[in-house]
């Protein structure tokens, strides 16, 4: 039975209200994810996969934006880029100010120090936030309670988990614009991440290993204990990654083990492809799912994807995912 807020551990007369929204909340079951990355205009990337996508998932998404681009950096010349990095810290304060709830923080495409900074800045505070107020509530009589499950830390005051797609480069080069103490700053959000998703590019950048365009499984574990056991993550998904001929797919470790997902390789490079497969896997770990069933069923989204732009060749900034959703809610 959930505590009136009077009787709460935490209870004061200035928190009653928070810790009473909290757990009507909690009530619901309905996640809650703060989404930090770019918004493109056109250009199927970060914000504009994500939200739609965690929403099918049946999780609430809610944006904080750091940058505005009229396209994405590849494949367009001349693009403009504005940065929203001083109203995201307004947003963001404003947010915590008023103990708004959330169950993870997801950061895609950042595109500069300031804005890994922010990132860093969002998990901290709402941990701190979070842990003012939460009765870390999550089972009775020896189980968790309905709807519950995934990846939720019983021991942790803080339910929330992060979910970092560290993206910033691909076939072994950074993005265009991109540079400087980037990689490090990237580094330090990493650690201490429940998942990280990285490309294989951005795997050896973070990890300082040398760029292989072919590898192998072992070359794929060395890279995730890199990951998980020197930078901190929980959990690593290496996406983009294939070795064995014909077939191109994901490499998840949970820590302990790793599998290989994959699919039928296709002629076509698919730009956007890593951003719906993190979506996918962040509204499914959300939603209930294992680890390693979550990555499979991330994988097969994004496939389903590529298989339905693969017949429009205008189409070269990103994936038709939105023919796609319908699978997200079944």
């Amino acid at each position: 039975m959930r505590k009136a807020p009077w009787a709460h551990r935490n209870y004061t007369p200035q928190n009653a209200l928070a810790i009473f929204v909290r757990q009507a909340y909690d009530k619901s079951m309905t996640k809650r994810v703060l989404v930090i990355a770019d918004m493109c205009t056109v250009g199927q990337c970060s914000l504009s996969v994500a939200l739609p996508i965690l929403s099918a998932c049946g999780v609430e998404a809610c944006p904080l934006p750091i940058a505005l681009l009229s396209t994405h950096s590849v494949g367009f010349e001349g693009y403009s880029r504005n940065s929203m990095v001083d109203e995201a810290k307004s947003t963001l304060k404003s947010l915590i100010r008023t103990n708004m709830c959330f169950d993870a923080v997801f950061s895609m495409y950042l595109g500069g120090v300031r804005e890994v900074r922010l990132a860093q800045e969002a998990s901290s505070l709402l941990r701190e936030n979070e842990q003012k107020i939460v009765d870390p509530t999550m089972g009775d009589n020896g189980e968790l309670y309905p709807g519950l499950g995934g990846i939720t830390d019983k021991g942790s005051k803080w339910q929330g988990v992060r979910i970092v797609d560290p993206a910033m480069g691909d076939s072994g080069e950074l993005y265009p614009g991109l540079g400087g103490t980037l990689i490090e700053e990237t580094a330090t959000l990493v650690a201490g991440a429940d998942v990280v998703t990285p490309n294989l590019t951005e795997a050896c950048l973070l990890a300082r290993v040398a760029y292989r365009e072919r590898c192998d499984e072992a070359f794929l574990l060395q890279l995730s204990r890199a990951l998980t056991e020197e930078l901190g993550a929980k959990r690593a998904v290496i996406t983009g990654v294939s070795f064995e001929e014909g077939r191109m797919g994901a490499y998840a470790f949970d820590g302990r083990e790793g599998r290989y997902f994959a699919h039928r390789a296709e002629a076509r490079v698919c730009h956007g492809a890593g951003d719906v497969f993190s979506s996918v896997l962040t509204g499914k770990l959300l939603t209930g799912a294992e680890f390693f069933d979550g990555v499979r069923e991330a994988e097969a989204f994004t496939y389903a994807a590529i298989l339905a732009t693969l017949d429009d060749p205008a189409h070269f900034y990103g994936l038709h995912f939105e023919k796609c959703l319908g699978l997200l809610t079944k």
